[in-house]
């Protein structure tokens, strides 16, 4: 057997997953931390994701609606801008609201809040409502990290194609918030943002 020394040594070992207790999931539940890794990487390794949800479930793990699945993106994917992309990505989470919760399949929304915004702000208050929520840890789009943007809303997954749907969703929203002005994401119909869907 190797020491664990040496199997951090090991360059093709790579760390991709981390298991955690979280204070929100009570009766012996855990959180399932993946690593930074592209849709493509996830779409690679989905067997190895199936067959991982197979094994929670002979252990008797199982979803429930206390289970977030949150995804989060690099602030680096919007360059310097990243604090202009996270108030567009809240503005269209504000204005298709009902629309992502049904995506989310939530029936109850209360351990996350619907952001702020409105397609009728000015570009000042949607600016000073994204500040007002930097730090809230419960909004719906999250920008309490350093380097990352929280996606709140989304459910627990069954299998892989939970997990791709909403990992795709997730860059869809967020390529259309990147490409787009403000006052596109003020205006835009919500299958203009489907249209980046890359599945």
């Amino acid at each position: 057997t190797m020491h664990a020394k040496e199997i951090r040594s090991k360059k093709e070992i790579k760390r991709k997953n981390v298991f955690m207790k979280d204070s929100s999931l009570n009766n012996g539940g855990c959180e399932w931390i993946t690593y930074p890794q592209s849709y493509k990487e996830y779409k690679k390794n989905i067997n190895t994701y199936n067959t991982a949800l197979e094994l929670f479930k002979k252990s008797n793990f199982s979803n429930s609606d206390n289970v977030g699945n949150h995804i989060h993106i690099n602030r680096n994917y919007f360059g310097n801008a990243h604090k202009l992309g996270a108030c567009k990505l809240a503005l269209l989470f504000a204005r298709f609201w009902s629309e992502f919760v049904a995506i989310a399949k939530r029936s109850n929304t209360s351990y996350t809040r619907k952001p702020a915004h409105t397609e009728n702000d000015s570009i000042f208050d949607l600016v000073e409502k994204s500040i007002r929520a930097e730090n809230d840890h419960s909004v719906a789009i999250n920008t309490q990290h350093d380097n990352t943007i929280e996606f709140r809303l989304w459910s627990g997954i069954n299998n892989g194609a939970d997990l791709l749907f909403y990992l795709d969703i997730t860059q869809s929203v967020a390529t259309f918030a990147k490409k787009k002005s403000i006052d596109s994401c003020q205006k835009c119909k919500f299958i203009d943002i489907l249209k980046y869907l890359t599945d």
